[in-house]
């Protein structure tokens, strides 16, 4: 298990194009953190499973409720 904290906007993968995704500053370091690159390959991962967790708020910090 890891923790990233990402910084900036990671970019919407489902309205950009593959090129607009590998050029995000915050794409490439998720990438590579989880030990994989533009050529894809689930057997290279360091993780099985990742979450992402994030908000729409710029200045707002996510939260446990319950």
């Amino acid at each position: 298990m890891a923790i990233l904290p990402l910084r900036g906007k990671l970019v919407n993968a489902a309205k950009a194009s593959l090129r607009q995704v590998l050029a995000n500053a915050e794409a490439q370091a998720l990438f590579r953190s989880v030990g994989v690159g533009a050529d894809f390959d689930a057997s290279s991962a360091r993780y099985g499973r990742l979450v992402i967790c994030a908000t729409l708020a710029p200045n707002a910090h996510l939260t446990r409720r319950g």
